[in-house]
């Protein structure tokens, strides 16, 4: 396992992790950039996060909504590992981790971490090999090379739907997953779906998976917003995609595309959600 210890990620601000370039892109990205954007949520939300990594996000969260009670996942161990340590360091008795991946069907899978990218583990080799002759556009092929230089583990998957408390209302369910987010999402049943009031998902827009993840939120009764990731050089093809569940229980497609457009962070590459999905590629 990769060694968990302290990382200073800004003055007097230290996070358990493996990677000190990881971990201090995470927080930037989430307490810097505050690239979730803004999250309409109750005063004590139930938070469901899939893809948890080292707990940044359920972190942010927790700083933003202290009564908020979170279920967490993450599958590569150290990752899991450094989560935990976070949580515990501050004290959170109201958060649960699970160290486990999330699909459609249980089982026992393969899943490929990076010790210098651990953020990009995933069970999709093609997604990473697709990212990796990205980034040799803005870096050395021998420093691409390296991080993304891969090792891989067998790791317990379930489907979220086991976890979810029958008829608890999940205020954010939000989905990190590299490359499985519609396997994720399918181990939801339709009325589990309807417990869920918001929805964001962080992902990289490869094989038409931007407009597949936000038509497959569409038919479930989400109003979808597009929001183009932080100001890094990687952020050419992240996306986040955001779900607001529509009470009236309809959903107009024409109506989901970059909606008010507020700022500029807002995609100029929204999915046109009435052209028919591409293949859906992941676990």
């Amino acid at each position: 396992m990769e060694n968990v210890r302290l990382i200073n990620v800004e003055d007097d601000v230290s996070l358990f992790g493996t990677s000190e370039t990881d971990v201090r892109f995470l927080y930037k990205e989430i307490f810097g950039w505050k690239s979730y954007g803004d999250i309409p949520l109750p005063e004590r939300p139930y938070i469901i996060d899939a893809g948890a990594n080292v707990g940044i996000f359920t972190l942010y969260m927790k700083s933003l909504h202290p009564g908020a009670e979170v279920v967490a996942f993450e599958p590569v161990p150290y990752l899991a590992a450094a989560a935990s340590a976070n949580f515990e360091r501050e004290g959170f008795t109201d958060v649960t981790l699970h160290p486990i991946a999330l699909g459609a069907e249980a089982g026992q899978v393969q899943i490929r971490h990076y010790p210098l990218r651990p953020s990009g583990s995933s069970l999709s080799i093609r997604d990473q090999q697709q990212l990796k002759q990205e980034a040799e556009a803005w870096m050395s092929p021998r420093l691409a090379e390296r991080m993304f230089r891969g090792k891989l583990a067998t790791v317990s998957r379930n489907r979220l739907g086991d976890y979810v408390e029958p008829g608890r209302v999940i205020d954010l369910l939000k989905i990190d997953v590299v490359g499985s987010e519609l396997d994720v999402m399918a181990g939801l049943d339709g009325s589990q779906w309807q417990l869920v009031r918001y929805v964001v998902v962080d992902l990289v827009d490869q094989d038409g998976r931007l407009r597949q993840v936000s038509e497959a939120l569409a038919s479930r009764g989400f109003r979808i917003e597009v929001r183009q990731s932080g100001p890094d050089q990687d952020a050419r093809l992240s996306f986040f995609v955001h779900g607001v569940r529509d009470t009236n229980g309809k959903c107009d497609p024409s109506e989901h595309q970059d909606r008010d457009r507020p700022h500029a962070q807002r995609s100029a590459r929204a999915p046109d959600l009435e052209q028919p999905a591409g293949t859906q590629h992941g676990r």
